[in-house]
């Protein structure tokens, strides 16, 4: 339930974290979705369409949100 630290009238010292935290999961989902794309994946296994879907959007419920605060942090 992060969705709440994302809404754009909250923030707080824990803004340039959660905001780091966002970045960092988006940055790497891209990351082994390329890959898994252009590789063999050795690990665990490949994710499905839908697990990626379902990723996609609840990090988009929080972008969306993020993207109208207040917070310089956030807003970027």
């Amino acid at each position: 339930y992060l969705e709440n630290y994302y809404h754009p009238s909250n923030g707080g010292m824990w803004t340039s974290s959660l905001t780091s935290f966002m970045r960092y999961l988006a940055k790497y989902f891209f990351k082994r979705s390329t890959t898994e794309k252009t590789a063999d994946v050795a690990w665990g296994g490949k994710l499905e369409a839908l697990q990626r879907k379902d990723f996609s959007m609840c990090l988009m419920r929080m972008i969306k949100g993020a993207q109208f605060s207040k917070n310089h942090h956030m807003s970027v």
